[in-house]
C-alpha cells in the first residue's frame, strides 16, 4: 500500500529543483532551519526566507533521479545498488570496495538513461528563465561584511546556459553580487503544469491529509531511450536551440528559408547559449523542425 501525504510547497526554489519537477514532478519540500526556527509557529517557515540564515546553508536537495523516477520512466531499476553508487559515502564500513565501485558504475549507466529527458528539461527551463516566464530573486551582497536581507527580482537577461549547467543546484555569483539564488515555484507551476517523463493516472481514495492509492496501479508511461552515440557537453545546448526554433515555427515566426533560419539558429545559439554550432551539426539539429523547405 502507498499513501499519499499532503504537504506545504515552498514559495522558493532552487534552479535544479525546477528542473526536477519539469522531468519527474518531484516537488520541492519546505525545510525547517537547524535552529528549529519556525517550528513552534503555526504556519513553519522555511528557511530560504529565514534572515537567521538565509546564505550560510542551502536545502538538501538530491540532484541525481531517485530509484522510484527511474523506473516511472521505463527503467526498472536496482534500487539498493543504485541508492549505493550515488551515495558512497554512506555506505556501511564494511562494504567492499569492488562492491562499491561496481554500484557506482551502475548508478552512472542508469543515469544516462534519462540524461536526454533531464537535457530538455534543463533547456526548457533556462528559455522559460530567458523569456521572464520563471521570475528569479536573490539577496545581493551588500559589502564583505553584510547584505541586505531582502530578495531582489533577477532581470532575465542575467540567466545564462552555463548557471544551469556547470552549477544546477546552488551557487552564489560574485559577479552580479547575488548570493541565495532561486525560482519563484509558483512560476514553475504556472509554466511548466504537466511533468514531462511520466503521467502517472494513479488512483485512490481521499482522506483529510492524504490519498491512499489503489492496490492495483497501471501507469502509463512515457520513454524515450537516447539512440546512437551518447551526446558529449552539447545536449543541453541542442534541446535548447531545438526548443526555441519550434517555439519559433510554431508561433509561424521562421523566414520559411531553410539556409537563413540555420544561420539564425547558429547565431541565436552563439548570443544566448555562448555555444558555437558548425552549420552541419546544426542542421542536424534542427532539420525536422524546418522540414524540406528549400
Amino acid at each position: 500500500m502507498r499513501v499519499y501525504v499532503e504537504a506545504k510547497l515552498p514559495e522558493l526554489c532552487l534552479p535544479i529543483e525546477a528542473v526536477f519537477w519539469l522531468a519527474f514532478g518531484r516537488a520541492p519540500e519546505i525545510h525547517l532551519d537547524e535552529w528549529g526556527y519556525g517550528i513552534d509557529m503555526e504556519e513553519p517557515v522555511d528557511y530560504r526566507l529565514s534572515p537567521n540564515v538565509v546564505g550560510d546553508t542551502y536545502p538538501d536537495v538530491d540532484e541525481f533521479p531517485l530509484p522510484e523516477e527511474l523506473a516511472a520512466t521505463g527503467h526498472p531499476v536496482d534500487e539498493a545498488k543504485y541508492l549505493l553508487g550515488v551515495r558512497p559515502e554512506r555506505a556501511a564500513s564494511w562494504i567492499d570496495n569492488e562492491v562499491e565501485k561496481e554500484a557506482m558504475s551502475y548508478a552512472k549507466e542508469m543515469q544516462k538513461l534519462v540524461s536526454p529527458l533531464l537535457d530538455e528539461c534543463k533547456a526548457e527551463v533556462f528559455l522559460a528563465l530567458r523569456n521572464g516566464k520563471l521570475r528569479g530573486r536573490a539577496f545581493r551582497w551588500a559589502d564583505e561584511e553584510a547584505r541586505s536581507h531582502f530578495f531582489e527580482d533577477i532581470p532575465a537577461d542575467y540567466w545564462t546556459l552555463s548557471l544551469l549547467v556547470d552549477e544546477p543546484a546552488r551557487f552564489d555569483d560574485a559577479r552580479e553580487g547575488y548570493a541565495c539564488i532561486y525560482v519563484l515555484f509558483e512560476d514553475v507551476l504556472s509554466t511548466f503544469p504537466t511533468p514531462k517523463g511520466v503521467t502517472n493516472p494513479e488512483t485512490g481514495e481521499r482522506t483529510v491529509f492524504s490519498t491512499v492509492l489503489d492496490e492495483k496501479i497501471s501507469p502509463e508511461v512515457k520513454s524515450s531511450k537516447p539512440r546512437g552515440a551518447p551526446q558529449k557537453g552539447d545536449g543541453i545546448a541542442k534541446a535548447a536551440v531545438r526548443a526555441e526554433m519550434s517555439r519559433l515555427s510554431d508561433e509561424g515566426r521562421l523566414s520559411g528559408k531553410k539556409e537563413a533560419d540555420i544561420q539564425y539558429a547558429i547565431e541565436w545559439s552563439e548570443k544566448n547559449l555562448s555555444v558555437s554550432v558548425s552549420r552541419s551539426s546544426m542542421q542536424r539539429w534542427i532539420g525536422d523542425i524546418l522540414g524540406t523547405r528549400p
